[in-house]
Parts: structure tokens; sequence; C-alpha cells
């Protein structure tokens, strides 16, 4: 369906976005990027683009560039809570802990059942206490 998509029509970024989101469920990152990089020139406010190569940018450990995308992804939708959880995941990798926790506790708020959220919390948190 959105191989069609995307042969029907240049101009419609949801196909790009979806091709481009199964071939990073796949693990082909390198083409995800690609295809979502094409979403976002024929619409830049395709908000599953962003957060979706934030997370190729994490995977590859490019912290800043990951950043980047999920405050793109924020900043189109700011009750989007996989993209505070990427960003949590960012800062926690940066030893940021105390902007993870932030972004963990709003990714709980917005996606209460998002896996891995409240463990990442619980841990970080506890970090930040022995760090006290």
């Amino acid at each position: 369906e959105f191989t069609k998509s995307i042969q029907i029509s240049e101009e419609q970024p949801r196909g790009f976005t979806g091709l481009g989101v199964i071939r990073y469920m796949q693990g082909n990152y390198p083409q995800a990027e690609s295809l979502l990089k094409k979403a976002l020139q024929v619409d830049s406010t395709e908000v599953f683009a962003y957060r979706y190569l934030g997370d190729i940018y994490a995977r590859r450990g490019e912290y800043s560039k990951a950043l980047q995308e999920y405050q793109m992804a924020l900043a189109l939708n700011p009750e989007y809570g996989e993209a505070y959880f990427g960003a949590g995941y960012v800062y926690a990798n940066l030893g940021e802990l105390k902007k993870a926790v932030e972004m963990w506790e709003k990714s709980l708020v917005y996606s209460p059942d998002l896996p891995g959220t409240k463990k990442n919390l619980d841990r970080a948190r506890r970090l930040l206490e022995k760090s006290k």
C-alpha cells in the first residue's frame, strides 16, 4: 500500500514515511533514512519522519542529530510520547540524567504504556539519588 502511495504521487509524504518506518522496523536504516528525508522534503510537518530519523541517529550514536529530530517532532506535536522517550534515551547516553528523567516523565504522561519508559525512569532516578 505504501509503495503504491509513492508510485501514485511524489507529493504524498505519508507514503514515504510509511515505507521508511517499515524499512526501519526491518533494520534497513540507510533506506529508512533516505525515505524519511524524502518525506520531509515533500512536507516538513511530517512528525513521524522526524521521530524515526531521531531513532536512527540515536542508534548510530549521533546524539546531537537525534536530539534535533526529536525536538522537531515535539515542536510539531508536544504530546508525542515516543519522541520524549527517544530524547530521554539520548540525554541518558550523554550523561544528562536530569534531562533524561524530565523527558521520560513526559513520555509517561503522553504514552503511559510505552515499553521501557518506567524502567528507564526508575533507573535514572536511582542514579541521580546515588550521585547526591
